[in-house]
């Protein structure tokens, strides 16, 4: 891997107190800024362990950094959007290192799902977060994902975005 350079590779079970760090350092500082989270600190180890046990778990690595970033990625999510057909690629638990924010990590990876979805054939990449967080919102907006309504779930309101991946 060149310096600079981005690796994105599924997590091995020691990877997953990596993984939680990157969760809660960004849950730290969300809530240091009363901004809105819907993750809880300490972050349930249980939960990616079952991700990493479902090869759905990434770690996103920059020499001479290492972990820089975590993103789980999906292939169904009827939990926040119901029964659908095998259209789409769905992100989940997506948060970047403080110590990288701002040098293009997060969309960078998100270059990356969006050529992962198209190599498995789905025309979307959907992802929820919190509904009343429009910093976050305008992010993904801003990168060409679309408002598809909000749904209450685990106690939380949540936005769906979903963004259509045109031909190659």
């Amino acid at each position: 891997m060149a310096a600079g350079s981005l690796r994105c590779r599924l997590a091995a079970p020691d990877d997953v107190p990596i993984a939680a760090d990157i969760l809660e350092e960004a849950t730290r500082w969300l809530r240091s800024r009363d901004l809105p989270t819907g993750w809880p600190i300490p972050y349930p180890r249980e939960i990616l362990v079952e991700h990493v046990a479902n090869s759905e778990l990434y770690l996103v690595e920059r020499e001479p950094e290492g972990a820089v970033a975590t993103v789980t990625l999906q292939w169904e999510d009827v939990r926040f959007w119901g029964e659908r057909p095998p259209d789409a690629c769905y992100l989940h638990h997506f948060a970047v290192r403080r110590s990288v924010a701002g040098e293009g990590v997060g969309g960078r990876v998100l270059r990356w799902v969006e050529g992962l979805a198209r190599a498995r054939g789905r025309s979307f990449v959907r992802l929820d977060c919190v509904a009343n967080d429009a910093r976050l919102i305008g992010y993904y907006t801003s990168r060409g994902f679309e408002r598809r309504g909000e749904r209450f779930v685990g106690g939380l309101w949540v936005a769906l975005l979903e963004q259509p991946l045109g031909p190659v």
